[in-house]
């Protein structure tokens, strides 16, 4: 059971919505000790060995951040739209970090929280890290699982910010072109105050008519990233 507890508390502490920094850390510690103790008839066991719980954590925490990616890409494709859209002007005061934090990207995260839960992605996250025993077990080849696990969400990263980030920043540089044209045809308009707002104005009503589908497409993406973030290098 302690192979299983080290592998389960990895993915917990560095995992979405409950490796958050809000949750306690000795939440984390007993819901990964109740989840393995009421699994231990169900979990193969390992060797207890220092190096092998410690290759279990290793496992664990770097599966636990590849699935945590998956709601980081929405925090910071809300960052990137901040710039784009003029809201990069004002900022809030982070209550999970403490620091200074954009308007648009603090409140992708807490969607992006509400989105991944109600798609059934904490779900997804449960039975990809039960299933990670069966696709790495304990003991096997876990060094080199965690770095596939790590590696193969690099590239799938910037994809899917990719994917959130184009279809508001088109719309967003379309708006540019308009007021460059504006600035152009009417030499007497001061096209930086003016433009300030409709870009503002502008942004607001890109993101009202995008973000629903965009949250949609996210969401699916999310929780098939977060099952698959356990399997290793297969």
């Amino acid at each position: 059971m302690t192979t299983a507890f080290a592998r389960i508390l990895g993915a917990l502490w560095a995992g979405p919505v409950v490796g958050s920094p809000a949750v306690p850390p000795v939440v984390r510690v007993l819901a990964a000790g109740l989840l393995a103790w009421s699994l231990r008839g169900l979990l193969p066991a390992g060797p207890g060995d220092p190096a092998a719980l410690a290759g279990e954590l290793v496992f664990g925490l770097a599966a636990g951040f590849a699935a945590r990616l998956a709601l980081d890409a929405l925090s910071v494709s809300g960052g990137v739209w901040d710039l784009q859209s003029g809201f990069g002007v004002a900022s809030l005061a982070d209550p999970v970090t403490g620091s200074g934090a954009p308007l648009l990207g603090t409140f992708m995260q807490v969607a992006a929280v509400g989105v991944f839960c109600a798609a059934g992605g904490l779900d997804a996250f449960l039975a990809g890290l039960l299933g990670s025993f069966a696709a790495v077990p304990p003991g096997g080849a876990v060094p080199e699982a965690a770095a596939a696990a790590v590696l193969r969400v690099s590239f799938a990263f910037a994809s899917l910010v990719a994917g959130l980030v184009v279809p508001v920043a088109g719309a967003l540089l379309l708006c540019d072109l308009a007021l460059a044209v504006a600035g152009r045809l009417a030499p007497q308009l001061n096209v930086f105050s003016v433009g300030f707002g409709v870009r503002l104005l502008f942004g607001l009503l890109v993101l009202g008519a995008l973000l629903p589908g965009l949250l949609g497409w996210w969401a699916g993406e999310a929780v098939g990233w977060v099952a698959g973030a356990f399997r290793g290098g297969g």
